[in-house]
């Protein structure tokens, strides 16, 4: 590389799509400014200029010409290879290492209580029970006025307007959000899958994986992983589900691309070669994919345990839920080791190819476009009618929920992740209030501070879904019990006439999220697929605003009904499963 010179044509793509991120300035759920903040201090605070991490534009035109100055080679050069200073580490992997920490941990606290005298052992049972009488009294007034805070005066109340239009474009619906983006287009194209099974979701969500990353009948994988990174910011693929306030489904192949204004036409042609040209022939990297998908989704499930668990509850009361489990949750990690352990390349290709090519229909799309300027909208809307296929009527798949029962999942871990959850009788407007006060003033207690547990919280959904959760949790046995009491603690608390400023501030935020440019289109797209428009969602901002403590009340009594028919789902350590009262163990 160092003698024959790097690819130029990767080094462009790769200094366009940096500076089309930088540009972008995407910094996930933070607000621009407090990163800004931080990238000043970054410089300045070691005598650099206030706004050298800020500019980008002059270091992008230094570092292209430099792309034919041999300067990535010598920087390669001086910094890797000649490079005297080094260090390697190896990370073994070990099953039985938890057993072995866990043995040693024992045998210190067991040395230490022999070493005690049975004065220090009753000093100690004092001071618990004085740490559990500290965790479990409420704070003073006093302290708690100690804390920042918002008024209810300072909250706007009306919710942000997000700029949507829903036209019909050339047979197509087009969803239209006008907004100034620094000269960078958001695409997103919907595609109805609602005719897919089980088997062909999983199969449809495994080739979200591979487009992009195997070759087209045009170009390598690997020219078609460089022209991405140089026409585009980000392009992906998902499969996603909607969920209405009376709990009607829908299920979409979402693909989306980000792109300069100048590539805007190349970017959407690229899109539409991988949805129709892409060739599944490649075994190795098919395959290398798979293991690659089987690993991520295992660290997810061993890291991000509640996610999952959730997942698995909400598929035992809804078919969204089911899809979702077939497309990103325990069902599709379990199917792609089935493709692993059982691997035929032959009949997995042929899988790929009969969904692939009955997924992506013009007379099924709904697409989505974000952006400051819509000259072009109209003819790019032309060439997907020109150029995608249009299928006959497709009936839809019946999809059942699974049945509600107490279920564990055995991981390598001595934690667990424990959820509970199920449809309310009715929704409400102020059910997200509800579940704030007993995430913070209740959850947040009892199965965190006193439980150990790293995080916890109620979910509560517009469709009516409501579900208790723990994170790395190290008694899933003792949350389960605590989740049963949810309701009756909403009672008592409202019975003691506690200030709700801060919980009614804190539940708004869903319906006032930090509206970025690149998150206008997200929004957008998500309130037109769950049918909750403006005029519902400011409804919703004002019944909370304005919230009759009897309304919470009743949905006190509906959570306690709920979850204690509700179902569950625990993740965790084999010690973890078999404490609980359980109806299925699975091990993973």
């Amino acid at each position: 590389m160092i003698k024959e010179g790097i690819d130029r044509q990767q080094l462009d793509a790769t200094l366009a799509y940096l500076e089309l991120n930088l540009k972008e300035r995407n910094f996930g759920g933070y607000p621009q400014g407090i990163i800004f903040g931080f990238q000043v201090l970054e410089s300045w605070l070691y005598g650099g200029e206030p706004e050298a991490h800020l500019e980008y534009g002059k270091i992008f035109d230094d570092l292209k010409k430099k792309v034919n100055e041999g300067y990535f080679e010598n920087l390669i050069k001086e910094v890797l290879l000649e490079n005297k200073h080094s260090c390697e580490i190896v990370l073994k992997p070990s099953k039985e290492l938890g057993k072995i920490r866990r043995e040693k941990e024992e045998k210190k606290l067991t040395n230490v209580l022999n070493s005690m005298t049975d004065v220090q052992k009753q000093q100690l049972q004092i001071e618990q029970k004085q740490l559990d009488a500290f965790q479990q009294a409420p704070d003073t007034l006093e302290n708690l006025n100690t804390l920042p805070k918002l008024n209810l005066e300072d909250i706007e109340a009306k919710v942000q307007k997000i700029p949507s239009k829903l036209i019909d474009l050339e047979e197509c619906k087009v969803l239209k959000h006008p907004t100034e983006t620094n000269g960078i287009y958001y695409y997103a194209l919907y595609f109805n899958i609602d005719h897919l099974d089980l088997n062909q979701i999983s199969t449809l969500s495994f080739i979200c994986s591979l487009l992009g990353n195997i070759s087209t009948t045009k170009q390598s994988a690997k020219d078609l992983s460089t022209k991405i990174r140089l026409l585009c910011g980000t392009m992906n693929f998902s499969i996603n589900t909607y969920e209405t306030t009376n709990k009607e489904n829908q299920v979409y192949f979402k693909a989306t691309f980000s792109t300069l204004e100048k590539n805007e036409k190349e970017a959407l042609q690229l899109l539409v070669e991988i949805l129709q040209e892409s060739v599944f022939d490649q075994e190795k990297m098919i395959h290398d994919i798979l293991k690659q998908r089987i690993i991520s989704l295992k660290q997810a499930i061993t890291m991000s345990g509640h996610s999952l668990s959730m997942k698995r509850v909400l598929a035992m009361v809804s078919p969204s839920g089911v899809i979702d489990e077939y497309s990103s949750g325990i069902a599709y990690y379990k199917w792609l080791k089935e493709l692993d352990d059982h691997f035929d390349f032959v009949a997995l290709k042929q899988k790929l190819e009969s969904v692939y090519q009955n997924v992506c229909f013009y007379n099924r799309l709904t697409l989505s476009f974000t952006g400051n300027d819509d000259t072009n909208l109209e003819k790019q809307v032309l060439y997907l009618k020109e150029t995608l296929n249009v299928s006959d009527a497709l009936e839809k798949a019946i999809i059942k929920p699974f049945s509600i029962k107490k279920e564990g999942i055995i991981i390598p871990s001595d934690i667990a992740y424990a959820s509970k959850g199920g449809y309310l009788l009715e929704t409400s407007k102020v059910t997200p209030l509800a579940s704030n006060i007993i995430s913070l003033a209740y959850l947040w207690n009892v199965v965190r501070v006193q439980g150990g547990a790293y995080g916890t919280g109620l979910v509560s959904r517009a469709s009516g879904f409501t579900c208790c959760y723990s994170y790395r949790d190290p008694n899933g046995k003792e949350s389960l019990k605590k989740y049963e009491k949810c309701g009756t603690f909403l009672k008592d608390y409202l019975k003691e006439n506690h200030d709700l400023t801060g919980f009614i501030i804190g539940s708004l935020s869903g319906l006032m999220p930090l509206m970025m440019p690149y998150n206008i289109g997200k929004y957008g797209d998500l309130y037109y697929f769950n049918q909750k428009d403006e005029k519902a969602r400011q409804e919703q901002l004002e019944a909370i605003l304005n919230v009759d403590k009897d309304e919470l009340l009743e949905i006190a009594k509906e959570i306690d009904e709920t979850l204690e028919k509700g179902g569950i789902c625990i993740i965790g350590g084999k010690n973890q499963i078999d404490q609980c009262d359980l109806d299925e163990v699975i091990s993973l």
